[in-house]
């Protein structure tokens, strides 16, 4: 909103400490020598300003394009003149209420999060034919009030994931190597470098032939069995938190329905770090890639180059339907936690005491890369480590929300996030250097990311429900960019 600025006659004491008739018929350029005093001492006159306040205290803002650099790097810097000063200009100036690069917080905040966020133009996952014929159309709104428990969890916390996502294990393939911690040390001035070229893990189970052997086992008089790779079945339970286009293939054959991806799509194997930012990156499939490689070179260098365990999973969803999974497993870590144990008291009483056990668990392993031309990660992790990890969280909500489920289905019990960053930050081909890492147990990092489990399941049996009652075939669902639905078209080769 832009409005010109009106005579307001008031004197009030500026917040520097200087006194508006100081400045009284000076241009605009004797308030430049104090802008970087300014920012340095006043930093809550910014852009969160309403026009009200800013009347009230007696100040307009005045918009330069130096601002506008500073906003694209989420820095709120305006121009503060007081009112007389600004009405002795030969020029007009301009308030603006401008719209910060930056997460809101508070009352009204999912609103503004959400618009601003869906104002960017985010890249499309498949081109929808014209003999494609639409056949549902799920709104987020129907999805959200979705919400179902797996038979294991009927009487379980909500807030109890382990319960949550309770399976058996169908199948087991590879076995788990020991994680090493050794590449979690922070030594800023010589940072461990990470392998080039790590091979990547292929998110598809169109060759899988232990996909094959259980779909030709599935009873046709039975229950109607999902098979799908984590990834895929991941993508669909958190569809309510994804902004970028993506789409699944939906094969029906009898009982059994497969949910995989498309052999042409070429997101099938990208990681969409930044999907809930505010702004897009120039060529976002390259930073998708970049992403993606810095998951495979940290997963190697921690597990010496090991492929992890493969663990087909099954989850009983309701009477009628049952989820068998592919899930991987990357390495074990030492986990410590605390456990009760009987204990005999100094008057010989029973008594409980409080212990602390260290085991081996299995883990998964993910990491994030910093894709900023002007890396930071390095030199802050020391100080900064939470307000990193909590700005990972707002800026990949889908993501985070993702590895979460990926995780609990495979039956882990810790979570490892590596953060890595450019060994040359405006060149992403120059490889990573790792700057840190993170770990939790699995539950708690489900509960950092507000993992809602009732939602995921529900949104994953209203799309099973509806495919089910169809005729055999091949289908596409498709979550179009920045849309608040999903659309289910008839696949015709």
């Amino acid at each position: 909103m832009v409005e010109m600025v009106e005579d307001v006659e008031q004197t009030v004491e500026q917040p520097w400490g200087r006194h508006e008739s100081e400045y009284e018929g000076a241009p605009f350029a004797a308030f430049e020598k104090d802008r970087a005093e300014l920012l340095q001492k006043s930093r809550f006159y910014d852009v969160f300003l309403s026009r009200s306040k800013a009347e009230r205290h007696g100040y307009a803002f005045k918009h330069t394009d130096e601002d506008d650099q500073y906003l694209i790097e989420r820095t709120a810097i305006l121009s503060v003149t007081p009112l007389d000063a600004v009405k002795k200009e030969s020029a007009p100036v301009k308030k603006y209420e401008a719209e910060p690069q930056r997460q809101y917080f508070g009352r009204n905040a999912a609103r503004y999060n959400y618009v601003r966020t869906n104002r960017v133009t985010r890249p499309e996952s498949i081109m929808i034919r014209p003999e494609w014929l639409p056949i549902t159309d799920l709104s987020w709104q129907n999805l959200k009030n979705a919400k179902h428990t797996i038979l294991a969890a009927e009487k379980a916390d909500k807030n109890d994931y382990a319960a949550q996502f309770s399976s058996e294990e169908v199948a087991t393939e590879g076995t788990l190597p020991k994680y090493n911690e050794a590449i979690e040390r922070h030594v800023p001035r010589k940072p461990t470098r990470l392998p080039a070229d790590a091979p990547r893990r292929t998110n598809s189970i169109r060759s899988d032939k232990t996909a094959k052997s259980i779909i030709e086992k599935i009873d046709p008089e039975g229950k109607t069995t999902v098979v799908a790779s984590a990834s895929a079945l991941s993508l669909v339970m958190a569809a309510l938190r994804t902004h970028n286009g993506w789409d699944v293939l939906v094969t029906k054959q009898g009982k059994a329905i497969t949910l995989d991806y498309r052999p042409e799509n070429e997101f099938a194997d990208l990681v969409p770090l930044d999907e809930s930012s505010t702004t897009m990156t120039e060529d976002p499939l390259a930073t998708y890639a970049e992403a993606a490689a810095a998951i495979a070179e940290y997963r190697a260098a921690a597990t010496d180059g090991s492929k992890g365990q493969v663990r087909w999973r099954k989850i009983a969803v309701d009477d009628e339907i049952d989820v068998i999974v592919k899930t991987h497993v990357d390495a074990e870590v030492k986990q410590k936690r605390r456990v009760q144990v009987e204990a005999v008291g100094p008057d010989g009483e029973p008594m409980e005491r409080v212990e602390i056990v260290e085991e081996t668990v299995p883990a998964i392993v993910k990491a994030v890369v910093e894709t900023a031309d002007h890396g930071t990660w390095l030199s802050k992790w020391q100080s900064m480590k939470a307000t990193i990890f909590g700005e990972i969280i707002i800026k990949n909500s889908a993501l985070t929300d993702r590895w979460a489920i990926e995780g609990l289905l495979a039956g882990a019990d810790a979570f490892k996030m590596g953060f890595v960053a450019r060994n040359n930050p405006k060149d992403a081909s120059k490889h990573h250097h790792v700057v840190g890492a993170h770990d939790e147990t699995m539950e708690k990092y489900a509960k950092n990311v507000m993992m809602e489990a009732e939602s995921c399941w529900g949104v994953l049996k209203a799309v099973v429900d509806d495919v089910r009652g169809r005729a055999d075939g091949q289908y596409v669902l498709v979550h179009t960019p920045n849309s608040t639905s999903l659309q289910l078209y008839n696949h015709v080769e």
